[in-house]
C-alpha cells in the first residue's frame, strides 16, 4: 500500500501540480496512468485513455501526456499502434517539447523515426517527392492583394492599384523577363476575382460588379459574357475543356450560390447558402465532374467538400475540429491539396481522392506556411501559388507585470497567448482571472471568440455561426455577450455561457445592410457604475442611436438617440459620457441632456482614456498627453514628448489608467517609427505628477491596446510585430515538387 502510495504521488506530480486547480483532466490522467503502471489492467487504462483525448483534446499538456502512454501501452500489449499513436503526439502537439521529446527516441527505437500520417497509408498509396522548393517572388508589381498565376507557371495576372489606393487596372507579369503590359484599363470594380483559362490564353473578370467579361491575354477579344443585376459575380476557376467557368453569385443579403456559367451564357446553380457557410473559393475538378469548396458547419469547424458537377451529390472529404480550407485539385484529380491549422499551425495537407471522395485519410505535404497563408493556384505543371498577407507576421498578447507600491517593473514582459495570433478587443474578465478576445487565427476568415484562463489555457467558443463585433463580460464572469448578427445578417445582442456555450438572444435588431452596415450593433460595454450594458446601432451617414439595458435585455432604454459619432465612442465608467472623435476634434456627449461640448484635437483614431471614476478623460493631442476635467470643463497638459519623439501609436488604447486612479501608463516612440526604434512604456504618477520609464517594448514588437487588470498587478497589450509593419504587405510565393509521385 505505502509503495501503490507513492506512485500515485509520483504520477499526480507528473501531470502537474493540483493543489487549489481542480485540473479534472490530470486527475483523470493519474487515475488511468495508475491502471496502466500499477495495477496492470491495461485494457481499463487504454479506455481511460481514449476517453481523456475525447474529453480534453484542447488540454495540451495532458493530451500530448495521454498519446505518449497510449503508445506505451501499446507497445506493451505488442500492438502496431503505438507507432500511430507516437507520431500523432509529434504531429500534433509540437509545442509539448518534453513528452514530444520521448517519442521521438520511442519511435526511432521502433524505426520510424521522423514519422507522420502519412506514414499510415499504405505504400503503394502514397509517396512524398523529397525535392519540394518554395521560392518567393520578389517582384514589386506583386505587393498587390489580387493575384492569379497562369496554368502555364509563365504569367500572373495582377491588380494595379493608385498611391491612393484605387485599383487601376489588370495587368499582365511575364515571370521569367519580368516585363508587365496592361490588360484592363480603369477603376474596374470586382476584379479580385478573375480566373486563367487553361489554355492560359485568357482571362475572365469581374467588370463593374455584377459583368463577368472575357478577354484574350494580348487585350484583344473583350466581351461581355454575362451581366446580372441581382448578384454580384465572382469568377473562381475554368474548367480543363474552357466550357464551364465557376463563379460565386452573392446577393444584397448575402446569400451566396455557387454556380457554372457555359461560353454561351447559361447557368446552372449547384449549391447556396449565407457568405459565412463558404470559406474558400470552390474548384472545379480537371475533368470537370466534381468541385471542392469548404463549409463551415455552423459550429465554427471548417471541413472539405466535394459535390458533383451537377450538384446533386455532396460528400465530406474532411472531418476534424482543426480548420480545413482552400482545397485546390492536383492536376491529374487524384488528389485534394488544402490548408489546415490541425496540428495548430498552417500547414500543407493532401488526401487521395476517388470518384469524389476520400481515399485514406489526410496527410502533410508541408508544415508551416504561416498564418496568413491562402492558395490561390495550382498550375497544370504542379506550381502551388501561394499568397501571404502581411509578412504572415500575426500579433500577440503580453502581459506586463506592475508592482503595486513602487510602480516599477515587476517582472518581465511575456507573451501569454498559447501560440502566436492576430487577435482584437481583448478584455479582462471582472475578477480578473480570464481573458476574453476575438480572432481570426491570422486567417482570412471571420473572427472567432476565445477565452484564455489563468493557466494559459486557451478555449474556444462555438459561435454557430455568429458573426461577432466585439465583446464584453458579464458581471458575475460566467458568460460573454457580444454585439453581432446571425447568419441571415439579423442584429442582436448575445450571451454565449462559458458553462455550456449556449447561445441566447439578449437584444433582437434589425436587419443589417451588407452594403452600409445600416442597422448593425457595435461597441457592446459593460458600465462598471451601472452594472448596465451600453452599446451602438448604426443609423447610417455616421450617425448612431446609443442605448442601454440590463444584462438580461430588460430595462432598454435609448439614451441618445442620434448623434454623428463616425468613430467608435468610449463610454465612461459610469456611463454618464462618451467620448469620440469626428474630423479631428474630440468631442463628449452628455447622455442624461444630449450636450456636446469640444475638448481638444485628437487626430490619429480615438487615442483617450477614461479614469477609473469616469470625471476626466486622458487624451493625445499632438507629441503631448492632455487630461479633461468633466467638472472643471477644463483641460491641463500633463506631458510633453521632447523632439523626435511621439506619444501613442496607430492603434486604440495606446494608454491605460490603473484601477484606483493613481497611475497612468502610455507608449512612446521614435517619430520615424522605424524597425529598429524601440518603443518606450512610461508610467506617469498622477499624486505628484512624476513619470518613469517603465520599460522597453519587447524586441521586434510595438504594444498597443493596453488594459490594466482589475487588481492593478499587471498589464494586457497586444503585441504587433514590427517585421510585419515594414514588410511588404502582401507577397506571393511558389511552391513545386510537393505532390506525391
Amino acid at each position: 500500500m505505502k509503495t501503490h502510495i507513492i506512485l500515485i504521488v509520483a504520477l499526480l506530480m507528473l501531470t502537474g501540480s493540483l493543489s487549489a486547480q481542480d485540473n479534472t483532466a490530470s486527475v483523470q490522467l493519474a487515475a488511468a496512468i495508475y491502471e496502466e503502471e500499477v495495477t496492470g489492467d491495461l485494457d481499463k487504462a487504454v479506455a481511460l485513455y481514449q476517453n481523456i483525448l475525447k474529453e480534453y483534446p484542447n488540454d495540451r499538456p495532458v493530451a500530448a501526456k495521454t498519446l505518449y502512454h497510449l503508445g506505451l501501452v501499446n507497445e506493451k500489449m505488442g500492438k502496431d499502434k503505438a507507432t500511430e499513436y507516437f507520431t500523432r503526439l509529434v504531429n500534433t502537439y509540437p509545442d509539448q517539447t518534453e513528452v514530444v521529446n520521448l517519442a521521438k527516441a520511442k519511435l526511432e527505437a521502433l524505426g520510424n523515426a521522423g514519422g507522420s500520417e502519412k506514414d499510415f497509408l499504405p505504400k503503394d498509396q502514397i509517396e512524398v517527392n523529397n525535392q519540394l522548393t518554395m521560392k518567393k517572388l520578389d517582384n514589386p508589381q506583386l505587393n498587390t492583394p489580387f493575384a492569379r498565376l497562369a496554368p502555364d507557371g509563365k504569367k500572373i495576372a495582377y491588380v494595379e492599384y493608385s498611391k491612393e489606393g484605387s485599383p487601376t487596372g489588370i495587368n499582365i507579369l511575364e515571370i521569367g523577363s519580368g516585363k508587365t503590359k496592361i490588360l484592363v484599363e480603369g477603376n474596374v470594380s470586382g476584379q479580385s476575382s478573375m480566373v486563367w483559362s487553361s489554355q492560359s490564353n485568357k482571362i475572365a473578370y469581374t467588370f463593374n460588379g455584377n459583368e463577368l467579361h472575357i478577354r484574350d491575354v494580348d487585350g484583344s477579344n473583350s466581351r461581355l459574357l454575362l451581366k446580372n443585376t441581382a448578384h454580384r459575380i465572382y469568377p473562381t476557376d475554368w474548367s480543363r475543356d474552357g466550357k464551364k467557368i465557376l463563379c460565386f453569385f452573392e446577393g444584397d443579403d448575402w446569400k451566396v450560390k455557387i454556380c457554372t456559367i457555359t461560353s454561351d451564357g447559361q447557368v446552372q446553380f449547384l449549391v447556396s447558402g449565407s457568405s459565412s457557410d463558404f470559406k474558400s473559393e470552390p474548384k472545379i475538378s480537371p475533368y470537370g465532374d466534381y468541385v471542392a469548396c469548404a463549409l463551415d458547419d455552423g459550429a465554427g469547424n471548417t471541413d472539405i467538400y466535394v459535390w458533383t458537377s451537377d450538384g446533386s451529390r455532396k460528400e465530406r472529404v474532411t472531418s476534424h475540429p482543426g480548420r480545413d480550407e482552400n482545397p485546390v485539385w492536383s492536376p491529374d484529380g487524384k488528389y485534394l491539396v488544402f490548408l489546415s491549422d490541425r496540428n495548430r499551425s498552417v500547414d500543407l495537407w493532401g488526401v487521395q481522392m476517388k470518384d469524389g471522395g476520400a481515399v485514406g485519410t489526410p496527410f502533410i505535404l508541408k508544415q508551416d506556411l504561416g498564418w496568413r497563408t491562402r492558395i490561390n493556384d495550382l498550375t497544370a505543371g504542379g506550381k502551388l501559388f501561394l499568397f501571404m498577407m502581411g509578412g504572415a507576421e500575426p500579433a500577440n498578447l503580453f502581459t506586463i507585470p506592475v508592482e503595486q507600491v513602487s510602480g516599477k517593473l515587476n517582472g518581465t514582459i511575456a507573451p501569454i497567448s498559447v501560440y502566436p495570433t492576430d487577435h482584437s478587443f481583448p478584455r479582462y474578465s471582472p475578477d480578473g482571472k480570464m481573458i476574453a478576445y476575438q480572432s481570426r487565427r491570422g486567417q482570412l476568415s471571420w473572427p472567432k471568440l476565445f477565452v484564455l484562463d489563468e493557466k494559459g489555457a486557451e478555449r474556444e467558443l462555438p459561435l454557430e455561426g455568429y458573426y461577432v463585433v466585439n465583446v464584453a463580460w458579464h458581471p458575475r464572469n460566467q458568460s460573454l455577450f457580444f454585439a453581432g448578427f446571425d447568419k441571415s445578417f439579423k442584429a442582436g445582442i448575445y450571451e454565449v455561457s462559458l458553462g455550456n456555450n449556449e447561445i441566447k438572444q439578449v437584444y433582437n435588431g434589425d436587419t443589417v445592410d451588407p452594403k452600409t452596415f445600416k442597422g448593425g450593433l457595435i461597441n457592446i460595454n459593460l458600465i462598471p457604475g451601472t452594472g448596465k450594458m451600453m452599446f451602438f446601432k448604426l443609423l447610417g451617414e455616421g450617425n448612431v442611436e446609443i442605448l442601454k439595458c440590463d444584462p438580461d435585455g430588460q430595462q432598454l432604454t435609448v439614451v441618445v438617440p442620434r448623434v454623428k459619432m463616425p468613430v467608435w465612442g468610449l463610454p465612461s465608467p459610469t456611463g454618464e459620457n462618451i467620448c469620440y472623435r469626428i474630423g479631428d476634434s474630440l468631442m463628449i456627449v452628455n447622455v442624461s441632456n444630449g450636450t456636446i461640448k469640444l475638448i481638444g484635437a485628437s487626430t490619429v483614431n480615438l487615442e483617450a482614456t477614461w479614469s477609473p471614476e469616469g470625471e476626466s478623460l486622458m487624451f493625445r493631442e499632438g507629441s503631448g498627453l492632455q487630461i479633461f476635467s468633466v467638472k472643471e470643463n477644463a483641460a491641463r497638459s500633463l506631458y510633453q514628448a521632447s523632439a523626435g519623439k511621439t506619444i501613442g501609436g496607430m492603434e486604440m488604447y495606446a494608454s491605460a489608467w490603473s484601477p484606483d486612479g493613481s497611475r497612468f501608463i502610455f507608449t512612446e516612440s521614435d517619430t520615424s517609427m522605424s524597425k529598429t526604434s524601440t518603443q518606450k512604456l512610461i508610467l506617469i504618477n498622477l499624486h505628484d505628477g512624476s513619470f518613469n520609464q517603465l520599460a522597453d517594448a519587447p524586441a521586434g514588437y510595438r504594444l498597443s491596446e493596453l488594459r490594466w487588470s482589475p487588481d492593478g498587478r499587471k498589464l494586457m497589450a497586444t503585441g504587433h510585430s514590427t517585421n510585419s509593419e515594414f514588410a511588404p504587405l502582401y507577397n506571393y510565393w511558389i511552391l513545386e515538387n510537393f505532390l506525391p509521385e
